[in-house]
């Protein structure tokens, strides 16, 4: 009797160690991107030295603590993707030189993101924080009912696109349409589904697939909270090629 208690003794912990093991490596991985990210912007600081980057550096060491404190791997799992797509934003945001002539255009995209992190932030500590599971965002389906020049389109030849909102106007959102960093409906149909990780601050355009005419929203961008499960949305047609 004694020797069957040891035996079951020995076994129970093995699922309690592999959930461990499995939780640390969603620690890891999700820790590596945020400091990846930590290393791209120091890069770029130490030839433009900006203060709107130390100010990223510090919001981006609060995501360090909460993922050093969290206990839900699956709350980790959409970490890697969001700082992956922040890595591709700021890589196109320096592909001009980094001197201060294009110091500007790095700075305004830094403030950008500064802005879409926080938000993050604020939603969790308003809300989720009281039960200590730090969620920093879902990928969730949003229903998009969209419009042009205030009437509801049914032609089925458009396509809705998103972006995080990185700053600048909305013709250069066009001009580099990445779907590394960027998304989009899969169906032409109104409404529109799109998968998007929220809460954040979101820009859309549409495009006809037909003619590649692009369609401006009527407000630049949103900031969507993540409970959001439909939106509606007016563009209008750009009058001169964003090319």
């Amino acid at each position: 009797m004694r020797r069957f208690i040891v035996a079951i003794a020995i076994l129970l912990p093995a699922p309690v160690m592999s959930q461990t093991l499995s939780t640390l490596g969603f620690r890891h991985i999700a820790m590596d991107k945020v400091l990846a990210f930590q290393d791209q912007l120091n890069y770029i600081n130490n030839t433009i030295h900006s203060s709107a980057i130390d100010s990223l550096v510090k919001t981006t060491r609060l995501i360090v603590s909460e993922i050093n404190k969290v206990k839900n791997l699956q709350n980790l799992k959409v970490v890697p993707l969001y700082f992956s797509k922040l890595e591709l934003i700021m890589r196109y945001a320096t592909t001009l030189e980094n001197t201060n002539s294009n110091k500007n255009q790095i700075e305004g995209t830094v403030r950008s993101i500064n802005r879409d992190i926080s938000y993050k932030l604020s939603e969790f500590y308003d809300s989720a924080y009281k039960t200590s599971r730090f969620n920093l965002a879902t990928l969730k389906d949003i229903s998009i009912n969209v419009y042009i020049d205030g009437k509801k389109q049914d032609a089925g030849k458009y396509r809705l696109n998103w972006s995080i909102y990185r700053g600048g106007n909305i013709e250069s959102y066009f001009n580099h349409n990445s779907d590394d960093y960027n998304g989009g409906s899969l169906q032409h149909s109104n409404p529109y589904t799109v998968n998007i990780l929220l809460p954040g601050i979101i820009t859309f355009w549409l495009e006809d697939a037909q003619t590649n005419i692009f369609y401006k929203p009527d407000v630049l961008y949103r900031e969507i909270k993540g409970t959001v499960s439909n939106l509606d949305i007016s563009f209008t047609k750009l009058t001169t090629s964003p090319k």
